[in-house]
């Protein structure tokens, strides 16, 4: 009768690493499949990498949706802001097409810093605008410290807006602090001087 011959020690330990190299090896391709599934499923898009972008950038890649996705998407790279707050005074159109974006924008938390405004027009146009501008009626009304009176922003763009975009693809403006956070100001708004 054959008997069984033990193995020996090293043998185990070089059978129990090369189970180990598979099983982790399975793992991690589960995982990046599971990852490339999930990334392609949630929205349709994938994430932006923000590191060698510029704001402008990262913000113009969404653009093209109207403000409900355009949130789904600003939210898988940006966070929502709690602490972004402020008004668009006035966004008008002249005769020759030209939009002039006025208001006042600020982060509570860091009141001196400048707050990134976009005007965007889906598939169309994104106008940027950054605050730093005096605004000293919004320290007073708000009971903020002197610092919140550079929160105004005013700015006129060359982009020539139809005023067919008003009803067929409604444009909506958004914040954005240095913090990467995000605030969607108005989901749709009305550009004035189109009848």
């Amino acid at each position: 009768m054959p008997k069984a011959v033990p193995q020996e020690p090293t043998s185990r330990i070089l059978l129990f690493v090369i189970r180990a190299i598979v099983a982790c090896s399975a793992l991690a391709l589960i995982f990046i499949f599971s990852y490339t599934l999930f990334d392609m499923l949630n929205i349709g898009k994938p994430s932006v990498d923000t590191r060698n972008k510029a704001i402008e950038q990262v913000v113009a890649t969404f653009s093209n949706e109207p403000s409900s996705e355009f949130l789904k998407d600003m939210s898988r790279t940006f966070t929502p802001s709690k602490t972004i707050m402020g008004k668009v005074d006035d966004l008008q159109r002249d005769p020759s097409g030209r939009i002039r974006m006025r208001g006042w924008m600020l982060d509570r938390n860091e009141l001196g810093q400048q707050v990134f405004v976009f005007l965007i027009v889906p598939r169309k146009a994104v106008l940027m605008s950054v605050t730093g501008k005096p605004r000293l009626d919004v320290p007073k009304a708000l009971a903020l410290a002197i610092e919140a009176g550079n929160a105004g922003f005013d700015d006129t763009f060359d982009f020539n807006f139809n005023c067919a975009d008003n009803n067929d693809n409604p444009p909506y403006i958004v914040a954005l602090n240095r913090e990467n956070e995000f605030y969607l100001v108005a989901p749709s708004i009305r550009v004035s001087g189109c009848p």
